[in-house]
């Protein structure tokens, strides 16, 4: 992972956290869950669903890493219809971003083909979404991935997934790049069958310009401060930053809302 790409911490909806990355300290407003507490908050609220995520080690160490990752954003429901959740995400997007919804048990290696945790021989680093192979195939110019939803079930979230795609695909069907609507039951292409694959599993959405948009308006591939690209990066997804407004500013009432309930 390239240097000025993570910062640590999330902000939740009208919070202003400072963030300490490897470059400098910035502050911005994000939106879901900030802290490793706030989490398991929400885990514990989800009754017998939440209770088993927290039993498994992984599950902390997964999250942890996420919270480091300004790219890796962590958006879980105060409620239980996760589907409905992922709608809200999307729908408070930008119209212009494409986005996929997928399934994986390491977010991090998912985006950036690179493991803070697990160690998989032989795994296919090339399907990440910042990797070129991704982006061309998809034609998106990903820019962040959000994980929506955890299960330490892996068909639970498999059908998750295969419900929140038919029914996305239906509402933005312009928008949504996924290609099978059917129910994938086979582990990622960056997953191992062994003891690695027992979970937590993550739902996620994984959002970016299209690559012609991308090359059209001029945005750049990377930036030469954090701060800039984080703005870039926010202001692409949930297009709430206006020329000439100072970085991270709350710019409206759907940007200073509580999380999506």
């Amino acid at each position: 992972m390239p240097d000025c790409q993570s910062g640590k911490g999330q902000a939740t909806s009208g919070q202003i956290v400072k963030v300490e990355s490897r470059c400098q300290t910035i502050p911005f407003v994000g939106r879901g869950q900030a802290t490793w507490g706030q989490i398991v908050d929400v885990l514990k609220s989800w009754g017998k669903i939440g209770a088993a995520c927290l039993k498994l080690d992984r599950t902390k160490q997964v999250f942890k890493v996420l919270l480091e990752d300004y790219r890796l954003m962590v958006w879980l429901p105060v409620h239980l219809d996760f589907i409905g959740h992922v709608q809200s995400i999307v729908a408070q997007m930008s119209e212009q971003m494409l986005f996929k919804v997928g399934v994986t048990i390491d977010p991090e290696l998912r985006y950036w083909g690179t493991s803070s945790i697990f160690d998989f021989a032989g795994g296919s680093s090339h399907y990440a979404y910042s990797q070129e192979y991704a982006k061309n195939k998809d034609k998106v110019e990903y820019e962040g991935l959000i994980v929506v939803t955890v299960n330490c079930n892996r068909e639970a979230i498999e059908a998750l997934e295969h419900g929140a795609i038919k029914f996305l695909k239906q509402l933005f069907p312009r928008r949504c790049v996924n290609r099978k609507e059917d129910q994938d039951s086979k582990q990622d292409r960056d997953e191992g069958s062994g003891d690695e694959a027992v979970g937590p599993h993550f739902l996620y959405v994984a959002y970016g310009l299209p690559r012609h948009r991308q090359s059209e308006i001029g945005l750049p591939h990377s930036a030469s401060s954090l701060e800039h690209e984080v703005s870039r990066h926010f202001a692409l997804a949930f297009g709430n930053m206006k020329p000439g407004v100072s970085l991270f500013k709350p710019l409206s009432k759907a940007w200073a809302a509580c999380v999506v309930g």
